[in-house]
């Protein structure tokens, strides 16, 4: 039989299970100490985790957010999002092994396709434990923040619709070594991981047939800054 796990949480009001959050994690990684297995608190390193109720002085609560750096292990393979979840502020670093991330079928904000996340026409996160190409679903008009961080792939393709890409995006990506963006872009973010690794890959676009003018991430960030074309 398969094992899942159930994750701690700190409800903002007893009384109230919509207003349940998942707390950030830290050096206490909450998911250190909330698999709950047999009735008992283990610790353990899942490979696959629901994100559908939380146990809180035993009590169960349905989770409506997942917030940045909420989870966190290396060796997770799969998260599935249950029907509540309404908010995620994607930012997760340690996730190597993630290969999907499967949306329930009746989750009225977030869908999967193909075990990536999506919400409306905005790609919300890539699992980083796949390596290989990746060709972004046409129809696909923003890619979001941290959405492909840490990514194992080597090459992203992008749809001819896309036109905003979010902050951090492609933060260390390592094995990627050039992005060819398409004429529809409109607004790239600026990479804010002051004082850390900067992204190093560089930057085409489409109508550069011969990749004689290539860009870096500043440079592209100043050329398509908000309310800006080209």
């Amino acid at each position: 039989m398969k094992e899942h796990y159930l994750l701690e949480v700190t409800p903002i009001s007893e009384t109230s299970a919509a207003l349940t959050k998942i707390i950030a994690t830290d050096e206490n990684n909450i998911f250190a100490h909330a698999a709950i297995y047999g009735g008992k608190y283990v610790k353990v390193c899942p490979n696959e985790i629901i994100v559908e109720y939380g146990i809180h002085e035993n009590k169960i609560y349905e989770i409506e957010e997942i917030r940045a750096t909420a989870i966190s292990y290396k060796s997770l393979k799969i998260i599935r999002i249950g029907k509540n979840v309404n908010k995620i502020n994607w930012n997760m670093y340690a996730c190597r092994s993630l290969e999907n991330i499967f949306v329930d079928k009746d989750n009225q904000y977030f869908y999967d396709i193909d075990g990536v996340l999506f919400y409306k026409k905005e790609l919300i996160a890539f699992p980083q434990g796949r390596t290989g190409t990746y060709r972004i679903p046409n129809g696909i008009k923003k890619i979001g923040n941290n959405a492909f961080k840490s990514c194992n792939l080597s090459e992203i393709i992008f749809p001819n619709t896309l036109e905003v890409i979010g902050i951090n995006a492609f933060y260390e990506c390592r094995n990627i070594t050039e992005f060819i963006l398409p004429s529809s872009i409109r607004c790239v973010y600026f990479n804010n991981n002051i004082n850390k690794e900067p992204i190093t890959q560089k930057f085409f676009l489409s109508s550069d047939k011969s990749k004689s003018k290539p860009f870096t991430i500043t440079d592209i960030t100043e050329m398509f800054q908000e309310k800006k074309r080209f």
